[in-house]
């Protein structure tokens, strides 16, 4: 039985080279991105590089629908995982919401792969992997109350939420 990966964020640069080693080695990999013309030119590009087993996939990590239908589709196809790379990440240089409840970079960079990590937790074949890509600016994170108070709308802010994501995904590392 081939072994399965998932990566999220695959169509971004890092994403990219970590999709491009995974599908040498022969797993079949799951590109986990937002729909649109850079996940297709990603594909095939690494399809093209690798001549891989790569499977796009959509995934929205700042919508938890978006999550359960990418988990339930996923798991309907791929019975079991063998690894799980959370590397999606984004920084706006102004205030996002989700919801008018969550900070966009922190859904996404935290809570949309803790989401995911959890419901994906079933179905990881003993021995399976779990990869959380995290930056250096995780030093600079706090977890604190106002982590998830939503709405400051200054670039500093933006940052501290960039850094108190990654320290929040280290944590659950």
């Amino acid at each position: 039985m081939r072994k399965i990966a998932v990566i999220t964020g695959a169509d971004g640069d890092m994403g990219s080279e970590i999709t491009k080693a995974i599908a040498k080695a022969g797993y079949i990999t799951i590109m986990a991105c937002l729909p649109g013309e850079r996940a297709q030119q990603a594909h095939a590009k690494i399809q093209k590089e690798t001549n891989g087993d790569i499977v796009p996939a959509f995934l929205d990590l700042a919508s938890p629908e978006s999550i359960f239908n990418f988990v339930e589709k996923i798991t309907s196809d791929y019975p079991q995982i063998d690894i799980l790379v959370n590397n999606a990440g984004v920084l706006y240089p102004k205030h996002k919401d989700v919801d008018g409840k969550w900070d966009h970079t922190t859904m996404v960079n935290y809570f949309g792969h803790y989401i995911l990590t959890t419901k994906l937790l079933p179905f990881f074949r003993k021995g399976g992997r779990i990869v959380n890509v995290v930056s250096l600016t995780y030093r600079y994170g706090k977890i604190a109350p106002e982590f998830f108070e939503c709405g400051r709308n200054t670039w500093v802010q933006q940052v501290r939420n960039y850094s108190n994501s990654k320290l929040a995904l280290l944590y659950f590392s």
